[in-house]
């Protein structure tokens, strides 16, 4: 992971790679969040979402620790397969990255009142639905305290961590792929 991101830092010279923190244990995770900022990255993505998919205390309470420990090295942190449900868990990470606005409405899920709601079927409008919804809901924890800069990158024309940008990430997938 770490060649691979100095091979994209020295081939894509104008890019500004977001960095994927890896690691089993805290030590492992720190490390390899140094090394990447050592390596001029400055914004990191840790991945939450084996460690909520599993649902237990002791998984969810490892994520938020790991989660402390990268925020209080000072580094900008995205997290990425997390939604709606857990984002007050984790708001003291810089943004969010989910889809669980599409992937829920393919699946017939509404996001309505803070749950997930089951109908007959999806359609587009429910993926739309969902998304502002889920959109509100970071809003009401940045308004909280929490979310301190969001990023936009559904469509690519915002440059990741902009210190002025006030939105949540969401990966938008385009109708038909």
């Amino acid at each position: 992971m770490l060649r691979w991101t100095g091979e994209i830092i020295k081939r894509c010279r104008d890019s500004t790679p977001l960095g994927l923190v890896k690691g089993s244990n805290t030590h492992q995770i720190t490390g390899h969040a140094d090394i990447l900022a050592n390596m001029g990255v400055c914004c990191m993505v840790f991945h939450t979402g084996d460690f909520l998919h599993r649902s237990t205390l002791e998984e969810v309470r490892r994520a938020r620790h790991y989660v402390r420990e990268i925020k209080q090295r000072g580094y900008n942190l995205l997290l990425y397969g997390i939604g709606p449900s857990n984002f007050v868990k984790f708001s003291n990470a810089d943004g969010f990255i989910t889809q669980s606005h599409y992937v829920s409405a393919f699946y017939g899920k509404e996001y309505k009142n803070g749950k997930w709601v089951q109908h007959d079927k999806g359609d587009i409008s429910l993926i739309m639905k969902n998304l502002v919804r889920i959109d509100l809901k970071a809003r009401q924890i940045k308004n909280n305290g929490g979310l301190k800069k969001w990023v936009e990158v559904s469509d690519g024309t915002e440059s990741p961590m902009r210190q002025d940008t006030h939105k949540m990430a969401v990966a938008v997938p385009q109708i038909g792929q």
